[in-house]
């Protein structure tokens, strides 16, 4: 599904880009708006794109129902290699294409599309063919159906994190138990679920979703790296493990902090 939603979104934007008549409301051709450099939304970009390539926290559950996990390893990466690529082109593009009339949620400039079908007359939803209806519908529902399908993974991830927390070493016994395994499913449901009654602005929960990514992806996992050096030094124990990469030292973390803090702060302020 979000394979076909990348290409339909290639697509008539591309021919849009060619085409002499209007596509898009009465939008000709590119916008002439576009800004070689605009640091001015610098911060949230940064944020968003941390936000848009989450997806580490899953990898665990997900491959931990497979029987072969080293089957797992192309399947993640090239999904991973997709994710990166696709969001670059269709960044690139559809900041050329729609310059500053670009939508935080880039779908909803989708629902003016008409594929040059329209008359210019009367209502475009209303005028447009039948098939630049489904390509419109498809594309600016896409966000609100893949968070359908994306949401019951967060919510079996992160019960398995709160599951964790409470019962530690005992975590893969009580997995065994559906009552308590679901009752921390649905406890994982409820954030989500309330949040979504008051806030519906996608460009908006991306940005405040992608300060909390970065806390829970750069800025915790540095300081365990810091704190358990001094931890294993304290023990005089050797601070190097198997895991050991040229990113593990104390002044990477530290650096990785002081950039994700302000990054957090930019989009605070």
């Amino acid at each position: 599904a979000r394979l076909t939603m990348v290409v339909l979104m290639v697509v008539t934007t591309a021919v849009a880009y060619t085409s002499s008549s209007p596509h898009f409301g009465t939008q000709v051709g590119p916008a002439s708006d576009v800004p070689a450099v605009n640091l001015n939304s610098t911060i949230s970009t940064l944020v968003l794109c941390v936000f848009s390539t989450a997806f580490q926290f899953s990898v665990p559950s997900l491959t931990n129902e497979t029987g072969n996990k080293q089957k797992m390893v192309p399947v993640i990466s090239s999904s991973v290699s997709f994710v990166f690529i696709s969001n670059l082109i269709l960044g690139l593009l559809l900041a050329s294409f729609f310059g500053l009339a670009t939508n935080e949620s880039s779908s909803l400039n989708w629902v003016d599309y008409h594929g040059g079908t329209w008359d210019g007359e009367g209502d475009i939803r209303e005028s447009r063919a039948w098939w630049a209806t489904m390509i419109s519908q498809y594309i600016v529902l896409f966000a609100a159906i893949d968070g359908l399908a994306i949401y019951p993974l967060v919510a079996i991830s992160l019960g398995e994190i709160m599951m964790s927390s409470m019962y530690e070493d005992r975590t893969h016994e009580m997995e065994e138990n559906w009552k308590v395994r679901t009752l921390f499913r649905l406890l994982a449901s409820v954030p989500q679920a309330i949040g979504s009654i008051f806030l519906s602005d996608l460009g908006v929960i991306a940005k405040y979703a992608g300060i909390f990514t970065l806390l829970s992806y750069s800025v915790c996992p540095c300081l365990l790296n810091i704190f358990g050096r001094r931890k294993m030094e304290a023990e005089e124990l050797a601070e190097d493990t198997f895991y050991q990469t040229a990113f593990s030292s104390p002044g990477c973390s530290w650096a990785l902090i002081a950039i994700s803090s302000f990054l957090i702060i930019g989009v605070i302020v």
